[in-house]
């Protein structure tokens, strides 16, 4: 069984490596057994973070010289990576003065299901004061 101080040393770990920041651990606390995982850890972890491929990353947990336990709490923290997907939509905006912005219009395009949605700036920011105003009426309700 995986005790609660090696789940927090990958947790930990994972969360440095994926939001480049320093661990919330002090090294001098753990014992030789936990800092070697943490070592480990932080070889393995940014090859996980920039895997794309499923499989391929399974293999390289399997492959690894953790324990059992440990590689399930990877394994899980891997594939909740792999279900995040990014949001599929995205603005393309050039930037120049007012006589490319006549002839270079930016447009924003959303997926919203199997539906794509393009639109132009102006509409967009129709859309996104019609939206903040019916968040503002909900608000209010509650």
């Amino acid at each position: 069984m995986l005790n609660d101080i090696d789940r927090v040393i990958i947790d930990e770990a994972w969360k440095s490596v994926v939001f480049k920041r320093c661990l919330d651990i002090d090294p001098r606390e753990l014992t030789e057994e936990q800092r070697d995982l943490l070592n480990k850890l932080c070889v393995l972890f940014p090859s996980l973070v920039q895997c794309e491929d499923l499989t391929y990353g399974l293999d390289l947990i399997q492959n690894s010289e953790f324990k059992d336990e440990e590689k399930k709490c990877i394994k899980d923290l891997f594939e909740n990576k792999c279900k995040v997907k990014t949001p599929g939509w995205s603005v393309d905006v050039v930037l120049g003065n007012s006589i490319c912005r006549k002839s270079f219009h930016p447009k924003i395009t959303m997926s919203l299901g199997e539906h794509v949605v393009e639109m132009n700036a102006t509409n967009f920011g129709k859309l996104r004061h019609s939206v903040a105003e019916a968040l503002q009426r909900l608000d209010s309700y509650s």
